[in-house]
């Protein structure tokens, strides 16, 4: 009967030196998993900070890229009322340019109309010059005449 609490008792701690083998192993695989989790956990987490920073980097190029177009406009429209500027000032230049040839064509009208009359003015003044000089031819012819007339 000892012998067989002995064999009991030989098979007990046997089989719980087993068990102690098979919660060690068991605790060692538990460990390991817990330590493959906190590294699924903790790449997952590196995973979604590198995201983050990749959409805050893709946000900032995004932002730079829009800033660009709109500086790019605001160019734009600098350059195109820069072009309307010299439209402008090209027309107002063509404006004085026609006022001035009018002017010089009126001045050189004036001016042929005054030498027009001028030239009629003279004629007319030679002609009265003429008449008067005529008379004055005859009224001599006149006076030479009366007085060899009275001779």
């Amino acid at each position: 009967v000892d012998e067989q609490v002995d064999d009991s008792t030989s098979s007990k701690s046997s089989s719980s030196g087993t068990a102690t083998v098979a919660e060690k192993s068991t605790a060692s695989a538990d460990n390991s998993k817990a330590a493959t989790n906190d590294q699924k956990v903790e790449d997952k987490k590196e995973q979604a900070a590198k995201e983050i920073v990749q959409k805050v980097d893709d946000k900032k190029e995004q932002a730079a890229k829009e800033e660009t177009k709109a500086a790019q406009k605001v160019d734009d429209k600098k350059v195109q009322a820069a072009k309307e500027a010299v439209k402008k000032v090209q027309a107002a230049k063509d404006a004085v340019q026609k006022v001035d040839v009018k002017k010089e064509h009126a001045t050189t009208e004036v001016i042929q109309k005054v030498d027009v009359k001028k030239e009629q003015v003279a004629k007319e003044e030679a002609k009265a010059v003429q008449k008067v000089d005529d008379k004055k031819e005859e009224a001599t012819k006149e006076v030479v005449q009366k007085v060899a007339d009275k001779k």
